[in-house]
C-alpha cells in the first residue's frame, strides 16, 4: 500500500470553470464513521493446474474475501472525505475519485469532459473500497450518475504503507467460483462493484480506472486521450481491427470454443466495411508468419494504427503467452520490456486482451499497464485480472463488438457496459452469435460449472484501465449500391453515396473466412529454409483480401466507378468502400458473389439485397 491522500484546498485559479469548491462535511463525516476498518490477510497463492499447470506463475499474497465482494485492503487513514462537485451538483453523471495533487495535471481532461457536457462530482480522499462505494451509492440517489473514474494505482497486496509514496486508490477481492477450479487464486481484483449500485452483480454505472502510478504517467495518458479524440491524425486505421491469437493448450474442449470464437469474431463480429487482420501462432496457420518474425509483427500491428488490437489466448502478468516450436524453442509473442517500442504514430488503438492475469493491476506492474502508460502504447486497455477460460472471454468479446458496432454508445465505458450486461441475458434474449457459441459450449462443456456463472465471474475479471468517458470513433455511413452477381474476367460497377467527400478507396474483397489464393500445405517435418521464410509472405497475402481496388479523390457525393474482377476470383466478396474527408470519415459496404469464368450454374442466386449496414 502506498501513502496517504493529500487533503489540499482546491484553488479557482486552475479550476476555472470546470468544478468549484463545496465541502459536504455533515455528509462525509457520517460516511466516514459507518466505514469499517479491515485488515490484511495473507493467503498462499494456489498453483496454477489443469488447463494452465505450469504456464503462469503464482501471484502474490491475497486478501481474504468476505460474503460479497470481499473486504477492501486497509487504506490510508482519513478524517474527512473532501468532496468537490460541479457547479451543478444534483445533476452530476460522473465520479470522479482523484487526489487533489494530481487535479491540476488532469485539467485538459476536464476541460474536454466539461466542454462535452459531462458533470463530475470529485472525492479525493478514500478510506477503503467499501467506504468509497457507499459514497458512490449515496451520491447515486441524488444525482443521475453514470461513470466512475478512478485516477490513481491500486496498492499490491502486502504492501507496506508509507506517507511519503504515491496516493492510491483501493479495489475488491471477489471470491473466485469458477476460474478457482482451474488453477486460479480464490480472489479476484476487480472495480467492479463500484459500478453495482444495488450489489445484484449487473452494473449500472460504467467504470474505469486511469491506472498510473505518478503525475508524469498521468500527464502522459491524458495527453494519449486528448489525442485520441482532438487531434489524432485520420486516415485507414480507423477501419482496421487486429487479431493476434496465441497457441491452444486448454484442452480440445476450450480450443474448439477458442477456435469457432475467432472465426465468429472475424466474419460476423466486423462489419464487411472494416478491414480484420489476424496473426495466429500456428504454424499450420496461413495467418502464421515466420517464428523469427512473429514479434516483429505483433508489434507491427499495434504501431501501424487501429481501432481496435485484439489478442486471444494464453497470458501472464508480465507478457503474453511464448510460441513453441519444436521441443525447446520459445518464442515470446510480448512482453512488458517490449512496450518501450510502441509508437502508434497514426492512431492509439484501444486494446482488448482477451488472456489471463495480463490486466493484474494489483501487482506491482503489469503487461496491461506498461502497455497503457507508454507515450506510444494503446489509449485504453481492457484485460482480465486473474485466470481466463474461454467461454467467458468469448461471450464477452462478442458482445464488446456487437456493442461497438451495431448500438454505437457514446463512450467506451459504456461500450463495455452493455457487454457486460449482455453476459446476464439467458435464452432468446441473446443475439445469434452468443446463442452459436453458448451451443457450442454446451456441447463440449466439462460439467464442473454452470455457464452462467463463468459469464459472471468474467464480468468481475475483466477491467478497464483507461477513461471510460473516451469517446469512440463511429464513422458516418456509405450506401454502396453494386449487382447481386458478377462473373470473373468482367467489369463490376460499384455506386454509391457518401455524406463524406475527399480522399476515398474503393476495394472488392472475398469473404475474411475464405482467401485469395490457395497456400501449400505445410509439412513441418520437411519443411526447408525457404519454406520458413516463405511463411511471412503467406501471413501477407492471407490477410489481403482484395481482388481489385482503386483510390482516387472524390469532390461529390455521389460517384460511379469500375473494378475489373480478376479471372482466379470466385465466390462470396464484397465491395467495400471509405472516404476521408477533412474532419470525419465514412465507410460502406455491398455484398455480391464471383461466378467463376466459364461456369454456368453454381447454386442458388445470393441475397438479392446488396447494401451491408457498416
Amino acid at each position: 500500500m502506498r501513502g496517504i491522500f493529500f487533503a489540499i484546498t482546491l484553488r479557482p485559479a486552475y479550476l476555472g470553470p470546470i468544478l468549484t469548491t463545496e465541502r459536504d462535511i455533515s455528509t462525509a463525516t457520517e460516511n466516514l464513521r459507518s466505514a469499517q476498518t479491515f485488515h490484511l490477510t495473507v493467503v498462499v497463492a494456489v498453483q496454477l493446474g489443469l488447463a494452465l499447470s505450469g504456464r503462469c506463475p503464482p501471484l502474490a499474497a491475497q486478501t481474504k474475501p468476505d460474503a460479497d465482494y470481499g473486504p477492501a485492503r486497509r487504506w490510508s487513514a482519513s478524517t474527512l472525505a473532501n468532496i468537490v462537485v460541479s457547479d451543478q451538483p444534483t445533476l452530476a453523471d460522473t465520479v470522479l475519485v482523484c487526489p487533489d495533487a494530481w487535479m491540476k495535471t488532469l485539467q485538459p481532461w476536464l476541460r474536454l469532459r466539461h466542454a462535452q457536457g459531462h458533470k463530475l462530482i470529485q472525492i479525493p480522499n478514500v478510506s477503503s473500497a467499501h467506504a468509497l462505494r457507499r459514497q458512490i451509492v449515496q451520491l447515486s440517489k441524488k444525482r443521475p450518475l453514470r461513470f466512475v473514474v478512478l485516477v490513481g494505482d491500486t496498492a499490491s497486496p502486502g504492501t507496506v504503507p508509507d506517507e511519503n509514496a504515491e496516493p492510491t486508490i483501493p479495489t475488491f477481492y471477489a471470491p473466485a467460483k469458477v476460474n478457482v477450479k482451474y488453477g486460479s487464486e480464490p480472489t479476484i481484483p476487480t472495480d467492479h462493484p463500484y459500478g453495482d449500485l444495488d450489489a445484484d452483480g449487473q452494473p449500472e454505472l460504467a467504470v474505469g480506472r486511469l491506472a498510473v502510478s505518478s503525475v508524469d504517467e498521468l500527464a502522459v495518458l491524458v495527453e494519449k486521450i486528448l489525442a485520441f479524440e482532438q487531434s489524432q491524425r485520420r486516415g485507414l486505421w480507423q477501419r482496421r481491427v487486429h487479431f493476434v491469437a496465441g497457441m491452444g493448450g486448454f484442452g480440445r474442449v476450450r480450443d474448439a470454443v477458442i477456435e469457432t470464437a475467432a472465426k465468429k469474431f472475424l466474419t460476423d463480429g466486423v462489419p464487411p466495411s472494416h478491414r480484420a487482420t489476424m496473426t495466429y501462432a500456428s504454424l499450420t496457420s496461413p495467418y502464421c508468419p515466420n517464428p523469427d518474425s512473429l514479434r516483429k509483427i505483433i508489434l507491427g500491428s499495434l504501431n501501424q494504427g487501429s481501432l481496435f488490437w485484439i489478442y486471444m489466448g494464453h497470458g501472464h502478468p508480465y507478457r503474453l503467452d511464448r510460441f513453441k516450436i519444436g521441443e525447446e524453442g520459445y518464442v515470446p509473442l510480448l512482453e512488458a520490456s517490449d512496450v518501450d517500442q510502441l509508437h502508434c504514430g497514426q492512431g492509439h488503438p484501444i486494446a482488448v486482451v482477451m488472456a489471463c492475469y495480463t490486466g493484474a493491476f494489483d501487482q506491482s506492474i503489469c503487461l496491461a499497464e506498461s502497455m497503457l502508460r507508454q507515450e506510444g502504447g494503446p489509449v485504453a486497455v481492457l484485460a482480465g485480472s486473474r485466470v481466463t477460460m474461454p467461454y467467458g472471454m468469448a461471450t464477452l468479446g462478442s458482445g464488446l463488438l456487437r456493442s461497438y458496432f451495431n448500438d454505437h454508445p457514446e463512450t467506451l465505458g459504456e461500450v463495455i457496459l452493455r457487454a457486460k450486461q449482455d453476459m446476464f441475458r439467458e435464452g432468446s434474449d441473446v443475439g445469434k452469435d452468443r446463442q452459436f457459441v453458448d451451443g457450442m459450449a454446451k456441447f463440449f462443456q466439462q460439467r464442473t460449472h454452470d455457464l452462467a456463472d463463468e459469464r459472471r465471474e468474467h464480468v468481475l475479471l475483466f477491467n478497464l484501465l483507461g477513461d471510460p468517458l473516451l469517446r469512440p470513433i463511429y464513422p458516418r455511413e456509405i450506401d454502396v449500391d453494386v449487382p447481386s452477381r458478377i462473373r470473373a474476367g468482367e467489369s463490376l460497377t460499384v455506386r454509391f453515396e457518401s455524406p463524406v467527400t475527399g480522399w476515398a478507396a474503393v476495394e472488392l474483397v472475398c469473404r475474411r473466412d475464405r482467401l485469395t489464393f490457395t497456400p501449400e500445405r505445410r509439412s513441418l517435418k520437411d519443411m526447408s529454409q525457404d519454406d520458413w521464410s516463405a511463411m511471412t509472405e503467406v501471413h501477407r497475402r492471407a490477410n489481403d483480401k482484395r481482388w481489385a481496388a482503386r483510390q482516387f479523390r472524390s469532390a461529390n457525393h455521389t460517384a460511379t466507378i469500375s473494378l475489373t474482377v480478376p479471372e482466379i476470383a470466385k465466390g462470396p466478396a464484397y465491395v467495400r468502400v471509405f472516404v476521408q474527408g477533412p474532419d470525419n470519415f465514412a465507410v460502406g459496404a455491398g455484398k455480391t458473389f464471383i461466378r467463376r469464368a466459364g461456369v454456368d450454374d453454381e447454386g442458388p442466386m445470393p441475397p438479392t439485397a446488396t447494401n451491408v449496414r457498416p
